[in-house]
């Protein structure tokens, strides 16, 4: 490796991150299957799903280019972990990109329905859908690009010119990277296709195993928004968390003060964070149960 693709202490420490989670996700994809069957151990499977929320947060960095400081590096690490987590990197860049953009805005917002023009029942059932792994399977279900025609897809961005700049933007950005996105999809498809041979008549423990990566990707995303105000772009909670779980999740929890700063890493952020005098809204724990409360009328 060219010595200029690691130039600080963070790049080869991010790397030593990258490395644990690969080696950990290939020990459960293909070494539990081939070498574990017959043990207790391939029952207990499905709880490392909830390992998939501190990976999204390596992977968040990698989208805003910050996990390495050599671009290059960046996105051929980006590309990797998201195979490994099943969804194109740029598919996934993309969503978060806009996300930032569109923050809170009529376009982007799931927590909110007006009970003039959306039936009440619809609404929680739509809410309840994403929080609880709908984000998840809709990013999982992305792969099926690979079998949709570029031309499609030009016609279906001309389609939201003029009426959804969210959409128009995303599926913009999207067409940008289209060659590489298919070809990360068809590897993607390849990989788990393999995992599920690999588990054969247990593949309904590794499926479980998907089901919890679903509920912690989607519930986390949701948590750090639900309630805040509506068309207030950058904004978002700060929320406490025990210690040592704040490393755990890379600092995840400063969601509100990333929204603020996007451009600093994980490893920066609780720094910059003390720096700026910025305040804690809440606890973590407790957010997660509010956001049970369903969506919100507008007032």
């Amino acid at each position: 490796m060219d010595r200029d693709f690691l130039t600080n202490k963070y790049d080869y420490l991010n790397l030593t991150i990258v490395s644990i989670f690969l080696v950990f996700w290939s020990f459960l994809y293909f070494v539990v299957p081939l070498s574990l069957k017959d043990s207790y151990f391939i029952l207990i499977v499905p709880l490392f799903g909830i390992l998939s929320y501190p990976y999204w947060v390596i992977i968040h960095d990698a989208i805003h280019t910050t996990l390495f400081s050599n671009p290059k590096l960046n996105n051929i690490v980006g590309r990797i972990l998201c195979i490994y987590f099943g969804a194109p990197f740029r598919i996934l860049q993309g969503g978060h990109l806009m996300h930032h953009g569109y923050n809170r805005t009529k376009e982007e917002i799931t927590d909110y329905y007006d009970p003039k023009k959306s039936n009440k029942l619809f609404a929680y059932i739509k809410y309840y859908f994403w929080i609880l792994g709908g984000l998840y399977l809709f990013e999982f279900l992305s792969n099926i690009i690979l079998f949709i025609p570029k031309s499609v897809v030009n016609r279906l961005k001309e389609n939201f010119k003029n009426q959804s700049p969210l959409k128009y933007n995303y599926i913009s950005f999207i067409l940008l990277h289209y060659r590489q996105i298919q070809i990360d999809a068809l590897l993607i498809l390849l990989f788990y296709g393999t995992i599920f041979y690999l588990y054969g008549k247990d593949f309904e423990l590794f499926l479980y195993f998907l089901i919890v990566r679903a509920f912690a990707i989607s519930i986390m995303d949701n948590v750090f928004h639900y309630g805040t105000e509506p068309d207030k772009v950058i904004s978002g909670y700060n929320l406490k968390v025990p210690g040592i779980l704040k490393y755990l999740i890379f600092n995840g929890n400063l969601h509100g003060f990333h929204h603020i700063k996007p451009k600093i890493p994980w490893y920066n952020l609780e720094k910059e964070f003390i720096k700026s005098n910025q305040k804690i809204d809440g606890v973590l724990w407790v957010q997660l149960l509010k956001q049970f409360y369903g969506p919100i009328p507008y007032r």
